[in-house]
């Protein structure tokens, strides 16, 4: 288990991971520096948009949106 006394075992690193995973593949994003945004958002049947509210990317934070076959846009947040 993760914890002491606890009886799951779902790790805070394998949830994560996963929004992680999702974040970065559905949206296209990839750590390229002056080229994060490198293909356009693959989302599954029926989503629309994928949007979060900020992530840091090169040390700055953006607000991200992506829409299905369109590059995301980053909006840099100050």
């Amino acid at each position: 288990t993760e914890y002491t006394g606890g009886r799951d075992t779902c790790f805070l690193t394998t949830m994560a991971g996963l929004l992680q995973s999702a974040m970065l593949a559905f949206t296209g994003i990839r750590f390229e520096p002056g080229n994060w945004t490198k293909y356009e958002a693959c989302l599954p049947e029926g989503w629309e948009r994928i949007e979060i509210e900020r992530i840091y990317l090169g040390m700055k934070a953006y607000h991200v949106l992506a829409e299905h076959g369109k590059k995301a846009e980053l909006t840099e947040i100050s």
